[in-house]
């Protein structure tokens, strides 16, 4: 029995995406729709009055307005899930940069749109594999050329911390984490761009044995997902990133780089 319902609050002005959301939380025990927004200037004032734990974004209906949306959305401690029409990379880093937790396409199944708000609600990061390798490219050389973290960096770690994180952050330094050598390792071909398969041959063990270090090290840091370990490590100098590390692309797969479930990505 579902106790706790996630309060939704879509805004976008496409008439048959808004009917698809709909219909999609009302046939979905534990989220609950609040309504839908299809003016730009009334998301904030209704954000504000109705507090959904969630909000739903069409980027293509907000077009220049996005970020200061989503600015007014993270000030008053709602997650935003965007849908996306016709952004580029830059963009959709820009917004998750400035507080966005997700982006989902159009064509997304049911299932993914629910398992998606559960994360997001949860305190995930809900990208593709692609972008997130776009994504730690990206932060990856910021590092470099910043000679650290950079302030969004810095806000994207630490806006959803749990517990755990929290008290790691508070005791500092690398010890502290309490990752063995070999963790530290894989962290660091992790923020190098790696895929499980490259740092299995680059340390000359299978791939299981590399998944059960990452599974190790989330338990540890308290991450979902390989992303958010990218960006702790990053953002607490976990480990250095070098200044030229080979990047190695992943194929977008158009699923999520999390289930939504609770259980970990590695």
């Amino acid at each position: 029995m579902v106790t706790t319902r996630i309060s939704i609050l879509v805004a976008t002005d496409v008439p048959i995406l808004r009917d698809a959301i709909r219909s999609i939380v009302a046939a979905t025990e534990d989220l609950k729709a609040l309504g839908c927004i299809e003016t730009q200037s009334e998301i904030a004032s209704r954000a504000r009055e109705l507090r959904p734990d969630i909000v739903i974004l069409d980027t293509s209906f907000l077009s220049d307005a996005l970020l200061a949306v989503i600015d007014s959305l993270i000030a008053q401690n709602s997650k935003v899930l965007l849908i996306g029409g016709e952004m580029d990379n830059a963009q959709i880093i820009a917004a998750l940069y400035r507080g966005a937790s997700g982006l989902i396409g159009r064509k997304s199944t049911p299932d993914l749109v629910c398992r998606s708000i559960r994360a997001v609600v949860s305190g995930e990061l809900w990208v593709s594999r692609q972008l997130t390798t776009k994504l730690i490219e990206l932060l990856r050389t910021d590092t470099v050329h910043m000679g650290g973290p950079n302030q969004a960096v810095a806000r994207m770690a630490n806006r959803d911390r749990t517990p755990k994180q929290s008290s790691l952050a508070a005791a500092g330094g690398e010890n502290s984490f309490g990752l063995t050598k070999r963790e530290l390792q894989i962290v660091g071909a992790l923020v190098q761009g790696q895929t499980n398969k490259d740092i299995a041959a680059t340390f000359g063990v299978s791939e299981y044995t590399v998944k059960h270090h990452l599974t190790n090290v989330f338990d540890k840091l308290g991450v979902y997902n390989r992303l958010e370990l990218v960006l702790f490590a990053i953002a607490h100098q976990l480990c250095p990133a070098p200044e030229e590390a080979p990047l190695v692309t992943t194929p977008d797969t158009n699923t999520a780089s999390t289930n939504g479930s609770g259980s970990r990505k590695r």
